[in-house]
């Protein structure tokens, strides 16, 4: 007797966890969308960040092009006097 009702609970238990797969499985799609969402967002602020860095190195060029001709000039200036 004692067997057949830890072979009810059994499948009670066995029932409820099947019944429940629906559930489970539109959480885990819904949680796989927000993952790609959160993905793609990632991937345009990646290629955002890489633009800015791009802009940043040739900022830097001009800088560091600039900063030479200046001190060419600073040099000439010293010769000259």
């Amino acid at each position: 007797m004692e067997n057949d009702k830890n072979t009810i609970k059994i499948i009670e238990d066995t029932i409820k966890a099947i019944d429940n797969i629906p559930s489970v499985l539109k959480t885990a799609k819904e949680e796989v969308i927000n993952l790609e969402k959160a993905k793609s967002s990632l991937s345009n602020e990646k290629e955002l960040l890489q633009n800015e860095k791009e802009q940043l190195e040739l900022e830097k060029e001009k800088l560091e092009s600039e900063k030479t001709q200046l001190e060419a000039e600073k040099k000439k200036m010293e010769l000259d006097k």
